[in-house]
């Protein structure tokens, strides 16, 4: 689960501003996350050992975080079972746009980090995304 740690240390700013958050198939809704499986479920909750999830969910704490403002790249998949694109990175795009972050959703086709997910095309993206913003184009 990369993609919930990373993306809420971006929008926190715990290690200070970070200019820029590409989310692949990213895990960004702790709440879904807890619901999709009994163990997973478990799994989160010992992990916070009883502390509240509050404040650690990229989504659904997103109005909350510093940096919301972090230009946002996210890759999802309608047919991704693993992490569901619309309660997760989808959802997060929502949120990104409606605060005027600059947003771009790259969509692809196929399950959880399958071949669409992880091809070159996909690599020239987020290295545009990231270029774009070093130029201060985003």
């Amino acid at each position: 689960m990369g993609g919930l740690p990373a993306t809420l240390t971006a929008y926190s700013q715990t290690l200070g501003p970070v200019r820029a958050s590409a989310s692949v198939a990213g895990r960004v809704n702790l709440k879904d996350t807890v619901r999709t499986s009994q163990r997973r479920g478990q799994s989160v909750r010992r992990a916070y050992g009883g502390a509240s999830l509050s404040g650690h969910d990229p989504v659904n704490d997103f109005a909350r975080f510093r940096g919301r403002l972090t230009p946002l790249l996210t890759v999802v998949s309608p047919q991704g079972t693993g992490v569901a694109s619309a309660a997760n990175g989808e959802r997060l795009a929502v949120l990104a746009r409606r605060v005027g972050a600059d947003v771009r959703v790259v969509p692809v086709k196929g399950p959880h980090l399958f071949g669409g997910y992880m091809n070159a095309g996909i690599g020239r993206q987020i290295g545009e995304f990231f270029s774009a913003v070093t130029r201060g184009a985003l």
